[in-house]
């Protein structure tokens, strides 16, 4: 089924069963349904698809213990990788391997000390980076 008026412009928007019947027993309007096909396209746009991925990809990142309890303690304070491999009992081509993963999505930042390598984290709540994200996608949605 198909209503007139329910789409932008006048243009009209065919309707499943499901969703026909909702609107019919006036548990959904076609203001909402309106809505949520507005903000279902907004979310298939190339600039949104790209803000998702970038999001995907530093979720994904961050799906690995070690490197939350890394974040953990660089945003305490900072260290050598060696600590951090003295702490986490991990060798240090995995400590470096994670770290240099925190290190392209800008969590953490590095300073060279002779033969060392010291970390910090960028912030001293770094996950709230990846919650930036998420804000920065709303923001981005309502506009100016």
């Amino acid at each position: 089924m198909v209503h007139p008026d329910s789409g932008r412009g006048g243009e009209t928007i065919e309707l499943n069963g499901s969703v026909r019947r909702l609107i019919d027993s006036g548990t959904c309007s076609y203001k909402h349904v309106n809505k949520f096909l507005s903000e279902a396209k907004w979310l298939s746009s190339p600039e949104t698809t790209k803000m998702i991925r970038n999001t995907e990809r530093l979720f994904s990142m961050m799906g690995d213990s070690n490197r939350i309890k890394m974040l953990v303690l660089l945003s305490k304070e900072e260290m050598c990788v060696c600590e951090i491999q003295q702490a986490l009992g991990l060798p240090q081509p995995t400590v470096s391997h994670h770290l240099t993963l925190l290190e392209q999505f800008d969590l953490v930042e590095r300073e060279k000390r002779g033969k060392w390598a010291f970390y910090r984290a960028k912030s001293s709540s770094s996950i709230l980076k990846c919650l930036g994200l998420m804000i920065d996608l709303g923001r981005k949605r309502q506009g100016p």
